[in-house]
């Protein structure tokens, strides 16, 4: 019997597994229990490919999505359970023959909460002397309780679960993090965070469209910001980086192991610490140039950091260390917005940042935010001048071969709930409106408002590139929110 059955769960991109699980089981290895990693994503995935519906199924996130584990599993799941309930119950049989003491549920986003339910709800029905945990970063909020205290569930761990997994499986509940949100165990130094171990992992299962060989890895846990739209740092309330040499480390292990090509860094920033990442940009140049017949490449989210703080060096030293891609967070190009979000830096910088990237050609995908609560039409209308001026100064169109080096991501600020910090900075106007997530209204900010702005921003990158399209989520967010504007009782968002 197995120890612990740790469970890649639907829906994450087919691209690579997910580093949380595989983490796990190195510190497990490392304590003494016996863990197999089971990636149920691709194995779904795989078989929706079979069927022809990948497309269809896989990526439509009405199916996955479910806000809260308090309420019932969303009517398009149990449709889709029932059209693949075979299978479903072919992973209650693979459980059996393992029979593991624990499963455990690695938990990504909202996206992975339908398919957790539906499982533990199975398990408890089919395999109910097998104990079920939940952990991941989706797992943060008191509404976790629930399934804890209608016994779909038998715990969940909030925070690092690296140390907390294994007090678990010692019967210690009252370790921190275990069954409580209000207090995590975070890994301090992050050093002592082992990288995933793969070993269960079968790398011809995925699929990539970007990159070559992915594998996910973790460097930092975090972030030196707190901006009003996001809640990373409620999630990880300490910002923590691993030494350089660590990183490095860890890195050539699963290059030398796995024989993976490209690491994609699950940081919230790789830049947050500037002289672990200087150094860190050195150790991956050395790993790099000890591979020199094969490919060496990493991608990692940054932020926008002042000319004085990034000198030239450090993008020439990015590119010489294999870095193929920069997701950039400039989220709008007014200062004023950007301001009242808790990011301090000015245009000059943006634009900097994407004349470094443009020469030493590592990609920039740069994430813009359309709709923010105090967004006036003027800060609007300075965010479409600013797409015209990418284009004007030739980075919107550079290329590598058939890579293109500038690639919009327009998301979806729409999403406003009591999580985010903005969400209590803005409750006080007069002018405050809030029905829900997606619908409220702040001064002449309101739904039918973002909406045009977000078109129209798509609309102004088609005029200088008419082959661009947002992403299937973009897109389809947009459908719906046209169609609860002709239709209040209309398709609900899947926030709400």
């Amino acid at each position: 019997m197995k120890d612990i059955l740790l469970c890649i769960m639907p829906r994450v991109e087919p691209n690579a597994p997910t580093a949380g699980a595989g983490v796990l089981k190195a510190h497990l290895l490392e304590a003494g229990y016996d863990a197999t990693v089971l990636d149920l994503n691709i194995d779904l995935y795989q078989h929706l490919k079979k069927l022809g519906t990948a497309e269809k199924h896989f990526f439509d996130n009405e199916v996955y999505f479910s806000n809260q584990p308090s309420h019932p599993i969303n009517e398009d799941f149990e449709r889709f359970y029932e059209e693949h309930k075979d299978w479903f119950m072919d992973w209650i049989e693979k459980f059996r023959l393992i029979n593991p003491t624990w499963i455990g549920m690695s938990l990504l986003s909202a996206f992975s909460l339908s398919a957790s339910m539906k499982m533990s709800l199975l398990i408890k029905e089919h395999l109910p002397h097998i104990k079920i945990v939940w952990g991941g970063t989706n797992v943060q909020h008191d509404g976790f309780f629930a399934p804890v205290e209608s016994g779909m569930i038998d715990a969940f761990i909030k925070g690092d679960a690296e140390r907390g997994i294994i007090e678990l499986l010692k019967g210690n509940w009252d370790y921190p993090g275990i069954n409580n949100t209000k207090e995590i165990d975070e890994i301090i130094p992050f050093d002592l965070s082992l990288p995933p171990n793969y070993d269960d992992i079968h790398w011809d299962m995925y699929e990539t469209k970007f990159f070559n060989k992915p594998a996910y890895i973790t460097a930092s846990r975090g972030c030196v910001r707190r901006c009003t739209f996001c809640n990373d740092w409620q999630i990880w309330p300490t910002y923590r980086m691993k030494s350089a040499k660590k990183i490095a480390e860890d890195l050539d292990n699963l290059k030398g192991k796995y024989g993976r090509n490209t690491f994609l860094f699950t940081d919230s920033l790789l830049n947050g610490n500037l002289k672990i990442f200087k150094e860190t940009l050195i150790e991956l140049k050395k790993i790099k140039e000890k591979y020199p017949d094969e490919p060496f490449w990493w991608s990692s989210h940054m932020i926008v950091r002042p000319k004085s703080q990034w000198p030239e060096e450090i993008f020439q030293l990015m590119a010489e260390s294999g870095c193929v891609e920069a997701v950039i967070g400039v989220e709008s190009f007014s200062e004023r917005v950007r301001n009242h979000m808790g990011k301090k830096f000015t245009n000059d910088d943006i634009w900097y940042i994407f004349e470094m990237l443009n020469k030493y050609k590592i990609k920039n995908q740069c994430l813009m935010l359309i709709g923010y609560a105090t967004e006036t039409e003027e800060d609007h209308q300075e965010n479409l001048r600013c797409i015209d001026y990418v284009y004007q100064k030739g980075w919107g169109y550079a290329k590598v071969g058939n890579w293109d080096l500038f690639r919009w991501t327009f998301g979806n600020s729409l999403l406003l709930n009591e999580k985010h910090s903005l969400f209590d900075m803005v409750k006080t106007d007069p002018t405050w409106q809030w029905k829900s997530a997606m619908d409220w209204i702040y001064k002449d900010n309101d739904m039918a408002v973002r909406l045009r702005r977000w078109k129209e921003s798509i609309g102004r990158v088609q005029l200088w590139d008419p082959e661009y399209q947002p992403t299937p989520t973009t897109a389809r967010t947009i459908e719906i929110t046209e169609e609860r504007l002709n239709n209040p009782d209309g398709p609900k968002f899947w926030s709400e």
